[in-house]
């Protein structure tokens, strides 16, 4: 089973995003693609989480820092999480419960630690 990605942007807003993470934890994965070492991490986290999807109710949502580059702005003064890229957001109850970026995203620790946040939920 594949990751099924929402767009964060457009047609989705921080506030929307925020309200759903009361009923279900959100990943967040912002993204630059014209960025190799992002691509990569990006693919490695889709590989780590596919085999996972069956275990968690978690919503997943892609933000494409070149399109919506002030939402990513908005985030991290919202959520107070220092925008990086690749970064990845773990947010439950409208709080960013834990965020890693660059390699530590494909961390076996960062992993474990989703894990164990999305179990307590």
């Amino acid at each position: 089973m594949a990751l099924h990605w929402k767009e964060l942007g457009e047609n989705t807003s921080l506030d929307t995003l925020l309200k759903l993470s009361r009923k279900v934890p959100c990943i967040v994965f912002k993204h630059s693609t014209r960025c190799i070492i992002s691509i990569r991490v990006l693919d490695g986290f889709q590989d780590l989480w596919d085999a996972r999807l069956n275990d968690f109710h978690v919503e997943f949502f892609y933000l494409d820092l070149l399109a919506f580059g002030q939402l990513s702005n908005a985030i991290a003064a919202r959520l107070n999480v220092p925008h990086q890229s690749p970064q990845v957001l773990l947010i439950i109850n409208e709080t960013c419960t834990l965020h890693a970026s660059h390699s530590e995203i494909l961390s076996e620790s960062f992993n474990d630690n989703i894990v164990s946040q999305l179990s307590v939920k």
